[in-house]
């Protein structure tokens, strides 16, 4: 799951949480790293700490007005995963 609370341009924060599977308590999910990219202009490493316990990440950052694309990498089970989020603020 991943989500921005605030969703509008301006201070966000960047939320990151990974869901166990039936019967196990956590995902083991480790490293996580995320890149935010504006259509048009310079991307934005994103520093994601742990937050509420295993599996939560959560990062804090500026964006403008405008579409912007997350891209999140994580390794999970000896191997790297990852995905493009893509949102837009006014």
């Amino acid at each position: 799951e991943v989500y921005l609370q605030s969703s509008n341009a301006g201070v966000n924060q960047f939320h990151l949480i990974f869901t166990p599977p039936s019967g196990r308590d956590t995902t083991g999910a480790s490293d996580p790293r995320a890149v935010a990219s504006p259509v048009r202009g310079a991307s934005i490493p994103l520093r994601l700490v742990p937050y509420r316990g295993a599996d939560h990440y959560v990062a804090y950052t500026v964006l403008t007005p405008g579409t912007w694309h997350f891209d999140v990498s994580v390794h999970l089970d000896g191997r790297t995963r990852s995905f493009v989020v893509t949102r837009s603020l006014s």
